[in-house]
């Protein structure tokens, strides 16, 4: 079944995705350019409602305002001048998909929905079996975005208490380089001294707060714990 979107399709019960080679990325990438293709991006909702689809004079004119036949040859003249590019990346089974438009949403709005038809055409084309393996992955991808968002937010938490660290690093530092030139009584040696101390009392308080913080008491609670029992 060699006319299938993304080329030849296992049977069913097989995995779709081991029939793809690199080769065959060339031929999805075209498939994305064709007449039956394009009617489809024509016709999905994202494009005939967006707003400032095609640059007409000196503003744009809506998707909804012309025929699914006037939108799929703009999209055609677009191919043609390269303003939108399917390109499989060299060594991978990718392929990128590039939209250069006057409005960036516009151009956003254009990939997205060339991305997402390709997706369900695929969908289609293989086996139930294969189509759930394809939503699986998505899933384990949104899962694995969300786990990294969250990862994020937590480290941002501890940027205040870095800083503040580095400041008393810095500090201490300076402290060694002024006991070569003064005793400890000196007023350089005491406000270096000083400044230290109240860094050290400022990160104290910062740690505190980043232990009871929601995203962080539970997991200072466990380590605490087991400090606690290895004692």
């Amino acid at each position: 079944q060699k006319n299938e979107l993304f080329g030849e399709t296992l049977s069913s019960g097989d995995l779709a995705i081991n029939s793809v080679n690199e080769a065959e990325m060339e031929t999805a990438a075209a498939k994305l350019t064709r007449d039956a293709f394009l009617t489809l991006v024509s016709n999905h909702p994202s494009i005939v409602s967006c707003e400032n689809l095609i640059p007409k004079d000196n503003g744009f004119l809506s998707g909804e305002y012309t025929s699914s036949t006037e939108r799929k040859e703009i999209f055609l003249s677009w191919f043609r001048k390269e303003s939108i590019k399917v390109m499989p990346r060299p060594g991978t089974l990718l392929l990128d998909i590039t939209v250069e438009h006057r409005d960036p949403r516009s151009a956003s709005i254009i990939a997205n929905t060339i991305l997402e038809v390709a997706l369900d055409e695929a969908r289609k084309s293989r086996g139930d079996e294969s189509t759930t393996m394809i939503d699986e992955l998505v899933q384990d991808y949104k899962e694995l975005a969300t786990r990294l968002s969250i990862s994020r937010t937590r480290l941002s938490v501890y940027d205040d208490a870095k800083k503040l660290r580095q400041e008393i690093l810095e500090g201490r530092s300076d402290v060694s380089l002024l006991k070569g030139r003064y005793k400890s009584k000196h007023p350089s040696m005491i406000a270096a001294t000083s400044k230290v101390a109240q860094l050290e009392i400022l990160l104290r308080e910062e740690i505190e707060a980043i232990r009871v913080s929601p995203s962080e008491k539970d997991y200072w609670d466990s380590n605490l714990s087991e400090n606690e029992g290895s004692h």
